[in-house]
């Protein structure tokens, strides 16, 4: 039978929501950009100097390295995954509204994104999906939501994306990993030498009654991991767990477009 949908008008569908894909992956990148590498106005580095008294011979100089953060760093993630979760929700929504607006002009519908299997294939959208686009309940229930599915937790996508129109999805940047070229400590030399902690803190890297000296920039790296609350992602690395969900969006985008190309 031949589809309802014309490929010009395919193309059209298909086009909202691949960019929305595109650019909630954009954001992805950016957080693996600043996780391998965190934006030097994220921090500071200083040297000190600190006078101590109580040793033989009268006070004392310790000289350090200390980082402290100059943004909160947790929060500047979570506006980024704040963005892709609404991207890739965005993209399902724009699928399905535009499904039903060739039956019902100026829909505005929600694609199921359910965590729950049996909410998402009686939502009521889906059956309007389907009046318009034959096919859309059998593809949902059997490919895209099928029993059982090892992967069905990714849906969860949809509650986190839900939550963050109230409150940021606050990752957890539970270490900072401070790499410098060579450090120097009097007669000592420390190559390729790392120091770290939690880099939401400020935090001492060096302690020394020897000036140290540093050669080349630092570079502070982040593991960044979704926090307690959120659900089945909870303790996952950040951009894993995006990129398993956009596989899973951009999936169930080709299904659709092959539904409607056949």
């Amino acid at each position: 039978m031949p589809s309802i949908i014309d490929r010009e008008l395919r193309e059209t569908i298909m086009r909202g929501p691949r960019l929305k894909t595109e650019q909630a992956n954009r954001h992805i990148d950016q957080i693996v950009e600043m996780s391998e590498r965190l934006p030097s106005d994220f921090y500071e580095l200083r040297q000190t100097e600190r006078f101590e008294t109580g040793y033989p011979g009268g006070p004392s100089v310790f000289y350090g390295l200390e980082y402290e953060p100059s943004k909160p760093i947790p929060e500047q993630f979570a506006l980024i995954v704040g963005e892709a979760l609404h991207n890739f929700r965005s993209a399902l929504d724009h699928l399905a509204s535009a499904i039903i607006r060739t039956k019902i002009k100026e829909a505005r519908c929600h694609f199921p994104v359910n965590e729950s299997r049996e909410n998402a294939v009686n939502h009521g959208d889906l059956k309007n999906m389907e009046d318009a686009l034959p096919g859309s309940n059998e593809l949902f229930c059997n490919t895209i939501r099928p029993e059982n599915d090892v992967g069905d937790h990714l849906w969860y996508f949809g509650q986190l994306n839900n939550d963050d129109k109230h409150n940021l999805i606050i990752p957890t940047v539970t270490f900072a990993d401070i790499k410098f070229r060579k450090i120097s400590i009097g007669n000592q030399q420390l190559h390729d030498a790392a120091v770290g902690g939690d880099a939401s803190k400020t935090m001492r890297l060096i302690a020394s009654s020897v000036k140290p000296s540093f050669d080349g920039e630092p570079i502070v790296s982040v593991e960044v991991s979704f926090g307690p609350d959120a659900g089945p992602f909870a303790g996952k690395p950040v951009a894993q767990v995006l990129r398993e969900v956009g596989e899973k969006v951009v999936s169930t985008l080709d299904e659709f477009d092959n539904l409607m190309s056949r």
